[in-house]
């Protein structure tokens, strides 16, 4: 059965993912940015407040809005599947 395909908005943080499909108006610009089929994204934090999102792609931290972020599909991705260990933390 094949994975259901998510939002990127719906990831939890810290859960890696793997860009699917980038889909609506913007989509160039996060092509553009590292948003492209089979990059690994790591949510990071969520602003306070809420509506926005910084995420982690290709060594790089990028701030998306959620309306943009939910225009990439993902699927999740173990952390030992990945390759990369998750180091990064925000907060206390």
């Amino acid at each position: 059965m094949a994975e259901r395909l998510r939002a990127m908005t719906e990831i939890p943080l810290n859960q890696a993912c793997e860009v699917v499909r980038v889909e609506g108006a913007l989509s160039l610009r996060l092509l553009d940015l590292g948003f492209y089929e089979g990059s690994q994204i790591y949510p990071l934090y969520v602003c306070p407040g809420g509506g926005t999102r910084l995420y982690e792609v290709k060594d790089t931290r990028i701030a998306l809005r959620d309306r943009d972020a939910a225009e990439i599909l993902v699927k999740a991705v173990n952390e030992h599947d990945s390759g990369k260990k998750m180091l990064h933390r925000f907060g206390r």
